[in-house]
This record gives C-alpha cells, structure tokens and sequence, in this order.
C-alpha cells in the first residue's frame, strides 16, 4: 500500500486521509472522538491509517453515508465526502446549540441540543473547548461532547464559541431554558440567569414557546418585564406592542372578567376552579386582546356564535336576521366590537316560552329582587347588564320558577354552592357542617325557599385569608350606623358572596378596587358587610314604588 511505500497523502486532493481519529486494539470500528459509547484507551491515528488497517466507520458518531467500496482510493473518498458531511451535520447541531431563536417561528423548531449531543473541539493541553477545529492555528483536536470538555474543566473559547456563554433563565429543575426570567407561557417563574453552556450541562432544551423565534423571544422578555407587576393589563399592552396591533379597545363592552398572566383562559369567577394563577380583574376587552381564551365551565356561553354586520349596531342569533353580508363571530368578540343584542332574534328569542316551568319557589320569600326580560337566558343584578333593555324588576322567586339563571357578569355570587339537610332553617358553606343528609344547590335557591346564612360556617368565604377583606371570621364591620335609600349605589367584589360593600370603587384601606356598582339593598339581600373603612349606609329605607 501506498502507507507501506511510505508516502503522504496530498495536501490538496486527499486532506482528509489525515483527519484525525480513534480506535481500540481489536475494534471494529473507528470514531470521530475518543469516548465514542464509552470507549476506553482509544488510540489516535489518521484516517488512512484506520482504513489501512480495516476499521470501518462508526455509524454512530459518523452516521450514515454512501456503502463503502472495497478499495481504498474509494474509500478514503467515501470518507472524505462523510466528515464532510459529519461537519455540516456536526455545524447545523452547533447551530442550533448556541442560537437561541430561528429566524421565523415556521423555519425550525427551538433547539434539542443539551451537553451530552452537543460537539466541540479541543486538545488535551487546552483552556478552551471551539466550535472550529482549527480555531487559531489549532491541530490535532478531538471532537467530543460539551459534557466531556466542561467535565475537563475546559471554557467555551471567546472567539469561536461565544455564543456558549449567551445569557439565558431557567430553575434548576426545569426541563427547558428560556430567553427571561419569566415565561408566561409555560408558567415559569424566578429564573435563575445563567450560561447557555450551564443550561446544556443541567439537560435542559430551548423552550418551545419563548425560544420558538425571534419574534416569539422579544414579545417573552416584553411580557417578562411587565408580567413582574402581576397586571394582565401591563402584559397585554406590551403584547401589543410588540405584535404592532390591539384587536379590541378595552372598555366597549363593560363586561369585566378574571384573568391570570400564566392562565389559558379568562373567567366569569374568581373562585372559578379551572383558574389557575393568581387572578386579575380586567376588561373583555383585554382578556382577548392578551389572547385569552373563554373558561369552558364558566364563560362557556361567551363561545356562543352570532352574527354582525360591518357598520352595523346589533349582534344576532339568527343569521338570516342580520342580513346580507353578516359575518360569523363568537359573542365574546360581538360584545368587544360594541355591539348590542338585537331586540328580536336575542332578546325576544324565548318569548313563545313565556310560561313558568316550576312553582316551586313562592314569590316574596328572599324578599330579593332581580332584573330580566321574558327571552332572555338569565336574571340580572343590573338593569342594563351587557347591553340589557326592557328588563322588568322582579322577585327572584319570580326569575327562578320561570327557568332564568343568574347572569355569570353581574350576578355570579348567586351561583354559589351551599348545603342544606331536610328540615335545616340555614344554609352553610361546610358540606360537614350542614350534617347527614345535605344536599347540594345554589345560594340563589336556597335564599329562595327561604334558608339565611348558618352563624358559625358563612363566616368565613371561601379562599378568604385577610382579616380586611370581609370575609374573614370576626372580620370588623361598621359602627357608623345609618340608612339610606334602597337604590342608593355602592360598590362591590361580584365574584364574592360574602364581602365588604363600599361607598366608591375603590377603597384603599381595604386593598379594594375595580368594584361593580349595585344597589344598597341587593348588597344587604346578598349578606355583603358594610366596609367599615369607607362608612357607607348599613340599612335602607324601602323603595316607595314597586315594579
């Protein structure tokens, strides 16, 4: 052979033969870096040296190329086009290793690299592990994992592997690195900054979400920095900003719902089970502008499809009704348009149903009063809820015999679950406390056929931590004693059955906010507290005409 005559490989047309590589006394096999499978007292050689000798490549650190020819010359060629082909491989893999984000988010998935599949190049006297095998004039380098150089004690080199010490957020359990501290995709928070090569060293892959494109990871750290705050509304404005669009103006259609910066889905109530998070008290309008979906066990009806027409003022049921050229949306989106219930296909939709369909509840006995149409769905603490009109004032007895629920906006309190045993004057909150034999139903219902709050297990709602807040076990309530017309307004928490009502929307000394206005009388008939920050009226005086 040409090795026993004693000549070199050209430097020009046959470079490859002196490649570098490893094998054992005995193998089968020869690899591109020392450890190959776990190999052990690998000696080094050159690749004409190894086909010399009968070695064949490993499929498993060379991968799989073109069938080998018997003779040399044309295996050696085979073996050149290979590492070719392993440095393109090998280039790609380093690629996707150091960058953190692709160009679009429908060009390439976020990186699977870790330390274990990650190569890079060093030489047994080095400081450094490169990505170039000849970076700086370097020879005779081995290519082995991230893992086995870090392990080595070697440092990403600051000309060819700078990206290596790129900043990136993860915990020290996390399966994945992100581009911030935060990730409100995936729910991640307080992210330790650390390295690339550390998170690759911790096994930890790219995040899917923030890591997914360069737009993907500036709208992540934009979100990260305003999700520090806890507002869904800062986070939603960044969102915004940074897609260039805000679909809906916050604030058109009136309706408030709950959201969380980490949740999936906005919500009709804050003691919904399905939210997740910690909940903020925001417009329609921004729960969909920050992508939010509708709760399927509490906002289901907001899923409800309707038509509009452009330019036009009402949503419908009926598409027929909404005339030529209406287009289909939920009614989620037909209220953040602004847009009305028609007053034939939605509000009169159920007026050949005017009929009741129980007469179990006897008018009067909560004493209670609520707002609903003959074709609407549900009863309303608010006479103009969600757009509203015609709504007639009756007993909740009334609302309830003739098949209306209560209203998942303004009314959700009634919804409530509580428990009663037969023959029990109270209503309670403790399935335990109510004894052998309770039942399940709503607050409504139970107020309905004339049950009040049980003393010892209503005073205390549910979730209720504070001693301020109202629902806390001898939580303060006013001393300043006076009355006040029934309709006069204040402010309550809707989402809560047994919490403080308010003089205005907002009561500092009670860490109180955003409250939805409402009668001084349906507050009293819904077992709310007077805040005893704020003072307002503890008594009404009857409204003198009924109707």
């Amino acid at each position: 052979s040409m090795l026993l005559a004693g000549k070199k490989a050209c430097p020009t047309c046959a470079k490859s033969a002196t490649t570098q590589v490893y094998a054992t006394k005995g193998g089968k096999y020869y690899h591109s870096y020392a450890t190959c499978s776990g190999m052990t007292n690998a000696n080094a050689g050159t690749l004409a040296e190894a086909l010399a000798a009968g070695f064949k490549r490993c499929p498993k650190c060379w991968g799989n190329t073109a069938a080998n020819t018997k003779t040399d010359t044309t295996v050696a060629a085979a073996a050149n086009t290979q590492t070719a082909k392993a440095a393109a491989n090998q280039k790609a893999q380093q690629a996707a290793a150091v960058t953190t984000v692709s160009s679009t988010r429908a060009q390439a998935a976020p990186s699977k690299a870790t330390a274990s599949n990650t190569y890079v190049y060093a030489t047994r006297t080095s400081r450094y592990y490169h990505l170039n095998s000849t970076c700086g004039g370097m020879t005779n380098a081995s290519r082995v994992s991230l893992k086995t150089a870090a392990k080595a004690g070697k440092k990403a080199c600051p000309i060819c592997a700078s990206a290596a010490n790129k900043t990136v957020y993860s915990t020290s359990t996390g399966k994945h690195y992100h581009v911030a501290s935060i990730c409100v995709e995936t729910g991640m928070k307080n992210g330790t900054k650390r390295t690339l090569a550390e998170a690759l060293l911790m096994n930890q892959t790219a995040c899917q979400h923030c890591l997914g494109s360069r737009q993907a990871a500036a709208e992540a750290v934009a979100v990260a920095d305003a999700a520090k705050s806890g507002s869904v509304e800062k986070v939603a404005v960044a969102l915004a900003s940074q897609r260039g669009t805000s679909t809906y103006r916050s604030g058109t259609s009136g309706v408030r719902v709950y959201a969380s910066v980490s949740g999936t889905y906005y919500h009709t109530r804050s003691s919904c089970p399905n939210l997740s998070g910690t909940p903020n008290r925001v417009t329609l309008e921004t729960a969909l502008n920050y992508g939010k979906k509708p709760c399927p066990k509490c906002a289901e009806s907001a899923t409800r499809k309707v038509y509009a027409t452009k330019g036009g003022k009402y949503y419908h049921y009926s598409k027929s009704d909404a005339g030529s050229g209406a287009k289909e949306g939920t009614l989620a989106s037909a209220l953040a348009y602004g847009f009305d219930p028609c007053p034939n296909c939605v509000q009169g939709a159920s007026s050949d149903k005017a009929e009741p369909v129980t007469t179990a509840f006897k008018s009067g006995t909560s004493g209670i009063k609520v707002y609903a149409t003959t074709g609407s769905k549900y009863y309303h603490a608010n006479a103009t809820c969600s757009g509203l009109t015609g709504a007639s004032r009756v007993s909740l007895e009334t609302a309830l015999n003739y098949g209306k629920k209560a209203c998942p906006v303004c009314l959700s309190a009634a919804n409530q679950k509580v428990y009663a045993a037969p023959g029990d004057s109270h209503y309670h909150y403790s399935k335990a406390h109510a004894g052998s034999g309770a039942t399940a139903g709503s607050l409504a219902a139970a107020r309905a056929v004339g049950l009040t709050a049980c003393p010892v297990c209503t005073t205390l709602s549910e979730g209720a931590t504070s001693f301020d807040n109202g629902g806390a076990e001898n939580a303060p309530v006013s001393i300043e004693l006076y009355a006040a017309p029934a309709d006069t307004g204040v402010y309550v928490d809707l989402a809560s059955a047994n919490s403080y009502y308010h003089k205005s929307a907002k009561c500092g000394k009670a860490d109180f906010s955003g409250g939805e206005k409402v009668s001084l009388q349906y507050a009293l008939d819904w077992d709310y507290k007077a805040c005893p920050y704020c003072n307002p009226p503890t008594s009404a005086v009857p409204i003198s005409t009924e109707t």
